[in-house]
């Protein structure tokens, strides 16, 4: 398992921002190539998003996260950028928001960062 502290450098500060009906975050793998199998949760404030309402970006890839399992796993490539979008809307202000999901290479991470919404 990676430690939390080297997890949470994959969130790009700075990057929470409202956009008309949903809003959006990024992360960037800088630590090494991976393969999610799972995405266990996703929370804002405590609260566990529908994943059926998030959508990763990166390159010209649209990855749908409810899709997200072993049978179709999602390859991080190290260097890459992913934007995450999700419906709905956030309140100004800072937010926490905790991931929990599983690679094949490096089991299990969990970790939390906040970020302010400006």
């Amino acid at each position: 398992m990676i430690p939390k502290a080297m997890l949470k450098k994959l969130y790009i500060q700075g990057s929470l921002a409202q956009e008309g009906e949903e809003y959006s975050f990024q992360i960037r793998n800088n630590l090494y190539p991976g393969t999610v199998k799972e995405v266990e949760y996703v929370k804002v404030d405590d609260q566990e998003l529908d994943l059926n309402t998030i959508t990763i970006f990166v390159k010209e890839q649209e990855i749908a996260v409810a899709k997200i399992s072993e049978d179709n796993p999602f390859k991080l490539t190290k260097g890459d950028t992913f934007t995450f979008k999700v419906k709905g809307s956030l309140s100004k202000g800072t937010h926490t928001l905790s991931f929990n999901f599983k690679t094949i290479e490096a089991g299990k991470m969990v970790f939390d960062v906040e970020d302010k919404l400006e």
